[in-house]
């Protein structure tokens, strides 16, 4: 799709294909811990591939144009058993900055958005389906050294933890997580690193809310809580404002609509790394394992970073 002059928000499939940037249409907001995207099979670097229909899965995070093996496709979300084949019905497909939708080739329509640190997933169902979905905690697109620790807490709600490789296998991250469900689910299978997950035959859409912090499991359910009575539609259109603050910055003149589709799109991408994994409350992890609260450093331009840093 182009980019007229009002809409100022790129083609996100552009670059998508093949190794050509390892970029995806994931649904994110600037600066994101989330870019929930479908995972396509096989593996590529940014977990989805435009070319390629066949899907793992759904997962909630990527960085994009990393290289090597790609880093995150955490807590991969399958809306079908383990063994199915499941496909992208191309055509189908819609991404805009903040949300991204599909149809599936087993009818399952998926409409997906996000938060700062939760991915919002809400799947909808032919009626005479089967709502099951297959949970992987330890999906990683670097597939060395994963670990992870889940437990079911209610009808609705599951917590833990995902430890996953950085690029190249370089290092690892540690994300706690609540996955939480609109609906009360069954479960039917429950393995070490994933779960199958059943809900009543009378639902028809499912909504997942996979919320993450690199700090601790309390952290992860306070932020979930700061969005509980938020609808999916409000998320969404919290998403689009986000973006069009940020690319509404620069009006550009002249070119054709290819151009201004190019420009805009890159504009785009520029606000997808770094991620921001400061919580709500104003704290982070340093990479010396502690907690610091932002607002304890005070930066002065005399000084270097490393003086800021020092103190």
């Amino acid at each position: 799709t182009s980019c007229t002059r009002n809409e100022k928000q790129g083609n996100l499939f552009m670059g998508s294909s093949g190794d050509h940037g390892q970029v995806t249409p994931g649904a994110t907001v600037p600066f994101g811990m989330i870019s929930v995207c479908p995972d396509s099979d096989p593996g590529q670097h940014g977990g989805y591939d435009f070319a390629v229909p066949t899907i793992s899965g759904i997962s909630i995070n990527r960085i994009s144009g990393v290289g090597c093996s790609g880093t995150g496709g955490n807590i991969r979300i399958k809306p079908a058993l383990p063994n199915e084949t499941l496909s992208i019905v191309k055509g189908t497909e819609k991404a805009v900055p903040g949300y991204y939708e599909t149809k599936l080739d087993n009818g399952v329509k998926c409409a997906l958005t996000a938060t700062h640190n939760m991915a919002v997933e809400r799947y909808t169902f032919p009626w005479n389906a089967e709502k099951v979905f297959y949970i992987d905690f330890a999906s990683s697109f670097e597939s060395r050294n994963v670990s992870c620790s889940y437990n079911v807490t209610d009808a609705n709600t599951i917590e833990g933890y995902v430890i996953s490789p950085t690029a190249c296998a370089r290092g690892s991250y540690k994300l706690w997580f609540e996955f939480k469900t609109n609906h009360p689910f069954e479960v039917k299978n429950a393995g070490e690193e994933n779960a199958l997950i059943v809900f009543n035959d009378k639902v028809k859409t499912v909504e997942i809310r996979v919320t993450v912090s690199p700090i601790d499991q309390e952290t992860a359910r306070n932020e979930a809580r700061l969005e509980e009575k938020s609808s999916f539609k409000k998320i969404k259109r919290s998403a689009k404002l986000q973006w069009r603050e940020k690319l509404n910055k620069i009006e550009i003149e002249g070119g054709d609509d290819d151009l201004r589709t190019i420009y805009y799109t890159s504009l785009y991408r520029i606000y997808l790394s770094p991620m921001n994994v400061t919580s709500s409350e104003g704290h982070y992890l340093g990479t010396d394992g502690v907690v610091y609260k932002a607002s304890d450093f005070t930066y002065y331009s005399s000084w270097s970073m490393w003086d800021a840093f020092r103190t």
